[in-house]
C-alpha cells in the first residue's frame, strides 16, 4: 500500500511545481525570445503508454505563449505497474492564480494480484490541488472537485 502513496504523492507534487510556475510566470527561453510572447499558462497532459512516455504512464507538461504551445514537452514518468484510470482529459494552468481551465479527478491505479490499489486527487478550477486519498480495492476512493 505504501507503493501507490508514494506514487500518489509523487504525483500531486509534480502538478504542485507546475502549478507555481504557471503562478510565478515562470516564462521558458522561447517565450521570451527572439521576440517576447505572453505567457498564458503551462497545459498539462496525461498518457498511458503514449507517444511521449511508450510503456509507461506519465504526465506532460508544455508552456502556452500567445494561445499556443511553445518550448519542449516535459514529462514526469509513473512507475512501472502503475497507470491513469481512465486517462484524465489534459487542463490549463493559468498565469499569476488565475487557476485552471476546467475541474479534473486524477485517478492512479496499480496492480497488485488479486489488488487494486488506487490514488486519487483533485484539481480544482481555483487551482487548488486536493488529495482525495489511497485505498487498497475497489472501488476507487470517492473524490470531488468542488
Amino acid at each position: 500500500m505504501s507503493k501507490i502513496k508514494s506514487v500518489g504523492l509523487s504525483l500531486k507534487n509534480n502538478i504542485r511545481d507546475i502549478q507555481g510556475k504557471a503562478v510565478a510566470g515562470v516564462k521558458p527561453t522561447i517565450c521570451v525570445s527572439p521576440v517576447p510572447l505572453t505567457l498564458d499558462g503551462y497545459q498539462v497532459g496525461f498518457e498511458n503508454n503514449g507517444v511521449n512516455c511508450p510503456g509507461l504512464s506519465c504526465v506532460t507538461v508544455q508552456a502556452r505563449c500567445a494561445g499556443a504551445n511553445q518550448g519542449p514537452i516535459v514529462t514526469y514518468n509513473i512507475p512501472q505497474d502503475f497507470f491513469f484510470s481512465p486517462v484524465p482529459a489534459s487542463f490549463q494552468f493559468n498565469t499569476l492564480g488565475a487557476g485552471v481551465s476546467a475541474n479534473r479527478v486524477l485517478t492512479v491505479q496499480g496492480f497488485n494480484t488479486p489488488n487494486h490499489y488506487y490514488y486519487r486527487m483533485c484539481v480544482s478550477t481555483s487551482g487548488d490541488v486536493k488529495e482525495c486519498g489511497y485505498k487498497k480495492g475497489d472501488p476507487p476512493p470517492t473524490c470531488s472537485c468542488p
